[in-house]
């Protein structure tokens, strides 16, 4: 990531792409759903080294005010 990101930013840009990759039809092409896997990968990680995101439940330990 180019731009240092709050971590409400980092939680809602998660969100959103989580919603984006839901509604994926199977006539999306891989390459978009793996593309957005990656960046929420990415984010993912960035949230786990802040110490938000929790791998063992798949939850935010703390949602900071928006």
């Amino acid at each position: 990531m180019t731009k240092t990101m709050t971590d409400a930013e980092l939680i809602r840009k998660y969100r959103i792409l989580g919603n984006r990759m839901n509604a994926y039809t199977s006539r999306a092409p891989l390459r978009y759903k793996v593309a957005t896997g990656e960046e929420m990968n990415a984010i993912r990680d960035e949230l786990r080294i802040r110490g938000l995101y929790e791998a063992d439940t798949g939850r935010f330990v703390t949602v900071p005010e928006a």
